[in-house]
């Protein structure tokens, strides 16, 4: 268990829900969204599940709470610097690297941040807020959400694809282990998993290790395809 959650133990202030949200990220970093109840987010702080549902009434709740503050993750600090140069494309491109880099960072809660504005209220936000930008670019509404939806896609497929991959390297290690008496224990879950085919498997070992310029490059693109009829 993290020392950040060992502390929770014998804590002797009040919970707040602040202090679940960043318990329930713990433990989906961790060991996956399966690991999470809130029984286990009693136990690692320390406290009755009571305490747990006066500040998140359900497991729905906390889901949201984290999606939340993983989006706010991505909003930039009051004194950062003014917007990238570069125009549209610039600005719009760094808001992508920055979701791609977030997903990246934490790969099994990609399932809740890509519920979007339907968990977080700033997913939401910045959702329009790049559809007005698309849109001052000179954009028509129907291409400035037809963007928005192919860059969503995109982001998406690749933080699956990296975790499809890392939970087939592991699936591949736990039949391994299996086959070879004495070898150290896989990864919690891992024997869950069906161990990829052969013609999968080289597929599979090259989305763990993806280079983020290869994401990089696919937005831009997407960007460029849209450029004919929009101010650079």
């Amino acid at each position: 268990m993290s020392e950040r959650v060992a502390k929770g133990r014998g804590r002797t202030g009040p919970v707040t829900a602040e202090a679940v949200v960043d318990a329930a990220l713990v433990v989906i970093d961790e060991e996956g969204l399966e690991a999470l109840t809130m029984r286990r987010l009693a136990h690692d702080l320390g406290v009755e599940p009571v305490t747990i549902y006066r500040q998140l009434p359900n497991k729905d709740a906390i889901l949201a709470g984290v999606a939340e503050k993983l989006w706010r993750e991505m909003e930039p600090p009051e004194d950062a610097p003014s917007p990238t140069p570069g125009g549209w494309r610039a600005q719009v491109r760094d808001m992508w690297l920055a979701l791609n880099d977030l997903m990246q960072r934490h790969p099994n809660a990609i399932p809740i941040i890509a519920r979007g504005g339907s968990y977080s209220p700033s997913a939401g936000e910045g959702a329009a807020g790049m559809v007005r930008l698309f849109k001052e670019a000179g954009l028509t509404p129907g291409e400035a959400a037809e963007l928005l939806h192919i860059l969503s896609a995109c982001v998406v497929g690749f933080g699956f694809a990296t975790l499809w991959g890392r939970h087939m390297a592991a699936a591949r290690e736990a039949a391994a282990a299996e086959e070879q008496p004495g070898s150290p224990a896989a990864p919690d879950g891992a024997t869950d998993a069906a161990a990829p085919a052969d013609d999968l498997a080289d597929y599979l070992e090259a989305t763990r290790k993806w280079d983020p310029a290869q994401f990089t490059a696919a937005v831009d693109i997407m960007l460029e395809a849209y450029g004919d009829g929009a101010r650079a």
